[in-house]
């Protein structure tokens, strides 16, 4: 697929009834049009969809305000990224995965050109000055421990397994042979990097203040009484990983003051 220039049409505005009566999609003899569509998603119990198309709204409308205008170069720059990230290199996998997206080539230079100019918006609201204030406040509850999990079925056992890792015992191995907790025991208990807001109170104050290698609990939980080791500690450190957490959170926040600025009003169906 070559570069594409989208958006060029010949300048006639459709009528409404000409976009009501367009055509989504056809199975067998039934035509999905995009009144049949809207009739649809209005009868659906849950309108998120709604919020999402004003949260779209809501960036374009930033994008334009902030003079946000990235030339065909920087588009195609990000659709290469794009393909790289999902493994689409050769046209027959391109257009295989344009097909089962329902898209054409405009439409992808389009969703190509959004994205890109949202990542554009978000650096132009959120500079590194902003993110390192938002850092300093936030420091502390960015800070990350990597840890190996252990529920044992009652108290004894998980007593038990700490004066084993005393005496040498790995704690992975009594992970996979004692552990209740199914997805994790077949990881030999591991469960990641973990932020202080992913744990309870008292476990978080715990894990936090223990060295690497040290045990912690056990903790009586609802499906037993819970073990941590710790195997890294990792501060927060204003890296680029940290930089697009921040960015994408503040981002989130001004999306949600923006949507939380207006009431969203549902208009009655036209008729027919």
């Amino acid at each position: 697929m070559g570069k594409t220039k989208a958006g060029r049409g010949s300048g006639t505005v459709p009528s409404k009834d000409q976009i009501s009566n367009e055509l989504i999609a056809q199975h067998g003899p039934y035509s999905v049009t995009v009144r049949d569509l809207l009739k649809e998603l209005k009868y659906q119990t849950s309108l998120r969809f709604v919020d999402e198309a004003v949260h779209r709204l809501i960036v374009l409308k930033a994008i334009e305000e902030h003079g946000i205008d990235l030339d065909e170069d920087a588009v195609y720059d990000y659709m290469e990224q794009y393909r790289e990230e999902r493994d689409l290199y050769s046209e027959e996998e391109i257009d295989s995965w344009l097909k089962r997206n329902h898209l054409n080539d405009d439409e992808f230079y389009e969703l190509c050109k959004y994205e890109a100019s949202v990542t554009a918006l978000r650096e132009k609201l959120f500079p590194e000055e902003k993110l390192l204030e938002a850092f300093a406040y936030r420091k502390i509850e960015l800070e990350e421990v990597e840890l190996y999990h252990i529920i044992a079925p009652d108290v004894d056992l998980a007593k038990e397994i700490i004066a084993q890792a005393e005496e040498g015992e790995m704690f992975f191995e009594m992970a996979r042979k004692y552990s209740t907790e199914e997805e994790t025991k077949k990881l030999c208990g591991y469960i990641g990097r973990t932020k202080r807001s992913d744990l309870r109170a008292e476990i978080e104050a715990a894990v936090f203040s223990a060295k690497k290698g040290e045990i912690v609990g056990p903790f009586k939980g609802s499906r037993g009484y819970h073990l941590y080791l710790i195997d890294e500690i990792h501060p927060a450190t204003f890296n680029e990983r940290t930089k697009t957490l921040l960015r994408s959170e503040l981002f989130a926040q001004f999306l949600m003051s923006k949507l939380g600025a207006h009431e969203t009003v549902f208009q009655e169906p036209e008729s027919e």
